[in-house]
């Protein structure tokens, strides 16, 4: 082996380790959330997702709506202060719109690239606590799959 060849394979693996999603050691339970509707507050559950899950899901009729008509699932994790997030939204069926709401209920980024498939968050947590991430369409009444994807953007460094 050439040693540019183990300095190729040494930065892959540190590259791969960098961007490697830690797991969490919170799990999540499904827990109420007021969200607010056509004017109505109403108590929804939101699906807990883990630090580098993937989770697939699909927009449809029977789904919570925001007030302009969009359909909309929930998702709710537990993050500490001071953590940095990267979530991923991507569609085909949909130009997917992406939320990310704060434990004290402040939106912190959302995101909607155009009209592209994908909507993406880069984050850095403002108080421990659970949060809330709002999945949606840029347009009312948009349906289809989706994939979504929490990660825990630390960086380990190997013992």
């Amino acid at each position: 082996m050439k040693s540019s060849d183990s300095l190729s394979l040494f930065a892959a693996l540190a590259l791969g380790a960098c961007l490697a999603p830690l797991p969490s050691s919170a799990q999540v339970r499904s827990q109420p959330v007021e969200i607010e509707s056509a004017g109505e507050k109403s108590s929804e559950y939101a699906k807990p997702i883990n630090y580098g899950a993937l989770e697939v899901g699909r927009l449809r009729k029977g789904d919570g709506r925001l007030r302009a008509g969009e359909f909309r699932d929930l998702y709710t994790f537990v993050g500490k202060a001071g953590d940095p997030v990267l979530i991923d939204l991507v569609s085909d069926d949909f130009d997917p719109y992406l939320a990310i709401i704060s434990p004290s209920g402040k939106v912190l980024r959302n995101d909607d690239w155009g009209p592209t498939p994908a909507a993406r968050i880069q984050a850095r947590l403002v108080e421990d606590g659970a949060y809330r991430v709002i999945v949606t369409s840029f347009r009312p009444g948009e349906e289809g799959t989706y994939l979504l994807r929490l990660q825990d953007r630390r960086i380990r460094i190997a013992d």
